[in-house]
């Protein structure tokens, strides 16, 4: 095929190097049935080099914002460029874990109970009124606590009591601007991809669970070799593992998601809830999506295909 596919990855997200080894991934693999495919970084100049490339469709491997957000993806729309993954308003939610959970928790899906920390709103309260935000009001300790539009787990940290809060909070809330505190659940890790196929069908991959040498599934345990045992599929029953898959798949909906995505859960007995979803999964050795693909037979170049022939122009 004469076809060229642009792969864009990078720009000035905290997981641009994350991107770039996707991007590499999936270059090589459509390279196999478009030999004109080609990687093109996100930068300043982005709308002109794609215009210069000839590109016919834009294959995204781009994590974090603003290749994640909607920001990119406005871009491509006004180019008028078919491209991968969710369009403009579900990758602008999938990146806001507040908003996105706003708007799950319309459709029933099961939630860890959270409140959010804004610096402009928290700028005049107290370490006192910060702490009673959290036990009197929100999750209590322990807590997680996460920039609320990062992804990859970019500033993610386990606060066990006022002390520790009073110490690891400030500067984090100072770096990323907004926090979400949710509960903390002691159980299992797991993930579910959800895949969209060419004729339409969304359907939940096998489910994965990972099992971190950290205390979680933090940046680290993501993307080095050995630092995390991928178990896929999971070790649960047949019951609990519809339920993650029927959550996975009605929250990859309720955001309007497309393309394909990966959705973070946590398990604790039979119950499961969505943590988020992420609308550009990473495709490296290490990243789950193509793992819980492999798992259901099917190959990282036919997971890398089947991607590319929903891509589309969203319209809003």
């Amino acid at each position: 095929m004469n076809e060229i596919i642009a792969v864009v990855y990078g720009g000035p997200s905290a997981e641009a190097e994350v991107s770039g080894r996707s991007a590499k991934n999936i270059c090589e693999a459509l390279r196999k049935t478009h030999p004109g495919c080609v990687m093109i970084e996100l930068t300043a100049s982005i709308s002109e080099d794609l215009k210069k490339s000839g590109a016919s469709k834009v294959y995204l491997a781009t994590h974090g914002r603003p290749g994640e957000d909607g920001t990119i993806q406005g871009l491509l729309e006004l180019l008028r460029l078919p491209y991968t993954y969710s369009g403009v308003l579900a990758s602008g939610l999938c990146m806001n874990k507040k908003k996105a959970k706003e708007v799950m928790s319309l459709h029933d899906i099961p939630l860890v109970e959270d409140v959010c920390l804004d610096k402009s709103q928290s700028a005049d309260m107290s370490r006192a009124e910060w702490i009673e935000r959290v036990i009197g009001r929100g999750p209590g300790f322990p807590a997680i606590v996460k920039p609320n539009s990062e992804g990859s787990s970019v500033g993610v940290t386990i606060v066990h009591d006022a002390a520790e809060w009073a110490r690891k909070v400030p500067p984090l809330l100072e770096r990323f601007g907004c926090l979400l505190v949710e509960r903390f659940i002691k159980g299992r890790e797991v993930t579910a991809g959800v895949l969209e196929h060419p004729d339409g069908a969304v359907r939940a991959l096998p489910v994965m669970e990972l099992v971190p040498k950290n205390k979680f599934y933090d940046y680290e345990a993501k993307y080095t070799a050995g630092m995390t045992e991928f178990i896929v599929p999971a070790p649960l029953t047949p019951e609990l593992t519809g339920k993650i898959q029927s959550a996975a798949v009605r929250a990859f909906k309720a955001l309007g998601c497309s393309g394909a995505a990966r959705v973070d859960l946590m398990v604790q007995d039979d119950r499961c809830w969505v943590l988020e979803v992420n609308s550009i999964p990473g495709m490296t050795a290490t990243s789950d999506l193509p793992k819980e693909a492999e798992a259901a037979g099917i190959p990282f170049d036919q997971l890398v295909e089947t991607i590319l022939s929903t891509a589309r122009l969203h319209g809003c």
